[in-house]
């Protein structure tokens, strides 16, 4: 619910993907290879992180590095995935903030965004839960 920090390594779902963060890349080497060959390519921008799809069998699929701000959905995002229909328009946000901070924001999509849990996490009423591919909710009774 709302906005979440969330740091490099974490995972979480939006629609049907899975995601992970990862660290922006670092600066490329202005070095020659082994036969003395060296590579040159636009300049790199200033990147905060790299947001990466993760595809069922561990394998990696879409890799974007950010600047500061990436849009995930299902349109006219930095990320889009046109034909997940569980994907809102625009689903979810993941903004850098001072320090190095990073958050995640689900913006209003209709199945929400989900972000695995590493440690005992405490659970309200309402809450939802993924197991495996089972969305669970939250009831508590008393």
């Amino acid at each position: 619910r709302g906005t979440v920090p969330i740091g490099v390594g974490d995972q979480f779902i939006c629609g049907e993907q899975l995601f992970r963060l990862d660290p922006a890349p670092g600066e490329a080497e202005a070095t020659p290879d082994a036969e003395q060959t060296y590579f040159y390519s636009s300049p790199r921008k200033p990147y905060a992180f790299t947001l990466v799809q993760l595809i069922a069998g561990g394998g990696e699929g879409l890799v974007h590095c950010a600047t500061g701000t990436a849009l995930i959905g299902r349109e006219e995002c930095a990320v889009n995935f046109p034909l997940d229909v569980f994907m809102s328009g625009t689903h979810a946000r993941i903004e850098a903030g001072p320090g190095g901070s990073l958050s995640l924001t689900d913006e209003g999509s209709k199945n929400g965004t989900y972000v695995r849990i590493n440690q005992t996490h405490g659970l309200t009423h309402g809450d939802y839960v993924f197991l495996g591919k089972q969305l669970l909710r939250v009831e508590v009774t008393i």
